[in-house]
């Protein structure tokens, strides 16, 4: 594990990049895959508090009543709310609660805490005392081109003022390694990027889904979502999938229902998927990782 910090010219603040190590962070993807094997499912850890605990919840992040909502169409043990994939098969990659006990030593404290910290706290990966114009970067290598990032994000009860210009945005990403080996650039990663993001410096409050392919200019998918469906203190679910042919499709939820769908064609190439923030503080209350078989 790894922690890399770089900071730039204060027009951009200090990017950080925190490095996630799966096996460290107690990866629960093979448990997942047993779940048949389970003969009590009750106790802990239960991530969605629907009383099967992660390892026997075939979708261990959304809240699952009977036995109607716990279908698994395609035999893949991942169930139909959470499966990428619902009538081809898929494997778990990762699935972590930031509960493991464990974690807290895998923090590499940063040099400059002053543009903000990643914390692990009560089950959660916090990402705390951002600043204005701050990157805030969790990566998890996967050297995969084909993946799916499914993960559970609040939003401060406050949102903070914005300076002039200033912007803020929560979201997850598929990096692809760059070609020829070059160096992973910290300040904005290449490849698939799914934002939910604020921007309200001197026009109000805008609340929008953002899909965008951050190696080329302008490519992005955008679309509008009802400005009471964004405030502070709000749980959202965002899913990015990437293809291997690297047509990736991203959606945004809350309380169970769908807010916006996006979809873009990037170039696809093996690489990592990650968290990621710029200028607000956000807590990730899980990470999961699905690929095709």
């Amino acid at each position: 594990m790894r922690a890399v910090i770089l900071c730039l010219p204060a027009l951009l603040g200090c990017n950080q990049v925190f490095g996630l190590d799966p096996p460290r962070l107690g990866d629960a993807g093979a448990a997942i895959d047993a779940r048949p094997a389970c003969g009590d499912p009750g106790g802990a850890p239960d991530e969605d508090g629907d009383g099967f605990r992660d390892e026997c919840d075939n979708c261990p992040h959304v809240k699952q009543s009977g036995d109607s909502e716990r279908k698994d169409d395609d035999g893949d043990l991942i169930g139909a709310a959470c499966d990428p994939h619902k009538s081809a098969p898929d494997r778990v990659v990762a699935f972590h609660t930031f509960a493991e006990p464990v974690a807290a030593a895998t923090i590499v404290p940063l040099a400059d805490a002053g543009g903000g910290s990643w914390t692990y706290r009560d089950g959660a990966l916090l990402a705390e005392g951002t600043l204005a114009r701050t990157d805030m970067l969790a990566r998890l290598d996967v050297g995969l081109a084909g993946v799916t990032i499914d993960v559970d994000v609040s939003l401060p009860t406050a949102l903070p003022l914005l300076p002039i210009g200033a912007s803020q945005s929560v979201g997850v990403w598929a990096d692809v390694a760059p070609p020829g080996g070059a160096q992973y650039d910290p300040t904005f990663p290449p490849g698939a990027l799914l934002e939910l993001f604020q921007v309200s410096p001197g026009t109000g409050v805008e609340a929008r889904a953002h899909l965008t392919d951050t190696t080329i200019a302008g490519t992005n998918d955008t679309t509008g979502i009802q400005p009471e469906l964004f405030e502070g203190g709000a749980r959202y679910r965002l899913v990015l999938t990437c293809e291997g042919d690297g047509a990736c499709a991203g959606e945004v939820w809350r309380d169970g229902a769908s807010l916006a769908t996006l979809s873009l064609t990037i170039a696809a190439r093996p690489g990592a998927v990650g968290l990621r923030t710029y200028g607000i503080d956000a807590r990730f209350d899980h990470l999961m990782v699905y690929a095709p078989m």
